[in-house]
């Protein structure tokens, strides 16, 4: 008899972000394994302009966008997250057991924001579950912000070594659990084993390393998953866009937008920039900070970037583009480092542990914090002046990345397995 899986998440497309990509992947691979049937329920609806999925989600008919609200931001963003928020979520938390129970699932993999300690209220949706006796499992995508705060301490007193500084933050979680209470550690440092999850399925080894300071759960990583007939398919393109020498992506806080600006600076003369606003946008929200640094630009004044909210279809971007620029500073994978890999455009991006799990040794790396900016323009160059050079090294790590994933999913098949 086939296991039957279920995923609850809040998003899915069309809503784009990373969590979505990920959990919409890992359905389609999931169902496509023998031993599972698989289902999904979620509050985001059907746009009928914009990607929602191949999918058949079950959209929760009474849906809407769901903010992230707690009782501590309501109270401190008011109008940002008003309370009334906090009461649709436990309608659709409410209408999520109602759906399992219906289904008689027998594992549910939960998603965005309730792996999340601060979303306290789905800690109830977890133990209705589990009385049930459904197994529970935590989809956990990226260090909390205490923590990142922790590793960035931790890495400027150990000279710029991020392994010395994961293992000084390991470290003094294991003392924060021994010295308080189990649950209000795991909130303050926001590991997902606040809602006592059965498993925690994460989408890097260096996010997962920092949640579970007395290994008291099973936990599984499973590298968000790429699909390389798809991206690596060259055939159609669905824009028309001019060819680049320099993409980057998203110019907000954690993506390192003042690296981004500096190099826009400070650029040769005859480099061509396109910068993408990041998921579905209405163009108008470019972060203000961001524009500022670089409306003074020589690129700017003589039309040498493209300024675009969205593309329909990314594979464009980054086969039109000579390099992709992503000097991020903190991520739970970084799929802009590796999307582009499959098509052989090469990458810079940041020497971040949970980066390099992505791009190996075939992205030309430096550190987000500590290089300067010379340093990347160096890289830039590097990289423009050898294009096949890099470009082999993009096509051979996006097949490195594809028998790595293939295991993964057969091991995760074992991994599921275990708890019916």
């Amino acid at each position: 008899m086939a296991i039957r899986i279920g995923i609850i998440s809040t998003v899915w497309l069309p809503s784009h972000g990373g969590a979505q990509q990920y959990i919409h992947r890992l359905a389609l691979s999931l169902a496509k394994q023998e031993d599972f049937e698989v289902f999904a329920f979620c509050s985001t609806q059907e746009a009928t302009d914009k990607d929602n999925g191949e999918f058949p989600v079950t959209r929760w008919e009474d849906g809407h966008e769901l903010t992230r609200a707690s009782w501590g931001n309501s109270i401190l963003m008011p109008k940002k997250f008003p309370v009334i928020d906090i009461f649709k979520m436990y309608d659709f938390l409410d209408a999520s057991v109602a759906w399992a129970t219906e289904l008689e699932l027998d594992i549910v993999l939960i998603s965005t924001p309730f792996q999340e300690p601060e979303n306290h209220q789905g800690r109830e949706l977890y133990l209705q579950l589990k009385a049930l006796g459904i197994k529970t499992g935590a989809l956990y995508y990226d260090i909390s912000h205490p923590v990142q705060k922790m590793l960035f301490e931790f890495y400027e007193r150990k000279t710029g070594n991020w392994s010395q500084a994961g293992d000084g933050v390991r470290k003094y979680l294991s003392s924060l659990l021994e010295a308080h209470n189990r649950l209000h550690t795991y909130h303050a440092i926001g590991s997902p084993l606040f809602f006592s999850p059965d498993f925690v399925i994460s989408c890097s080894y260096w996010s997962e390393s920092f949640i579970d300071p007395d290994d008291s759960t099973p936990k599984f990583v499973l590298h968000p998953l790429m699909e390389q007939a798809y991206w690596s398919d060259n055939s159609t393109m669905q824009e028309s866009l001019d060819e680049v020498d320099v993409l980057m992506v998203n110019p907000r806080s954690r993506n390192n937008p003042t690296q981004m600006a500096k190099l826009i600076n400070d650029a040769n003369p005859q480099w061509k920039f396109r910068v993408l606003n990041g998921g579905w946008s209405d163009g108008t929200d470019f972060p203000a900070e961001f524009l500022s640094k670089i409306k003074q630009s020589a690129a700017m004044k003589e039309g040498r970037i493209d300024m675009r909210p969205y593309v329909s279809d990314m594979r464009d971007a980054y086969r039109t583009s000579n390099l992709v620029f992503f000097p991020s500073k903190i991520e739970g994978y970084g799929m802009t480092a590796v999307e582009p890999m499959y098509s052989g455009t090469p990458v810079i991006s940041s020497n971040y542990p949970a980066i390099l799990e992505a791009v190996g040794d075939a992205a030309y790396t430096l550190c987000p914090l500590t290089a300067p900016a010379d340093s990347w323009r160096q890289a830039v160059d590097e990289v423009l002046n050898n294009p096949s050079e890099w470009r082999m090294k993009s096509l051979a790590r996006a097949d490195e990345l594809e028998d790595r994933q293939n295991k993964e999913l057969g091991n995760l098949v074992s991994f599921l397995n275990t708890f019916v």
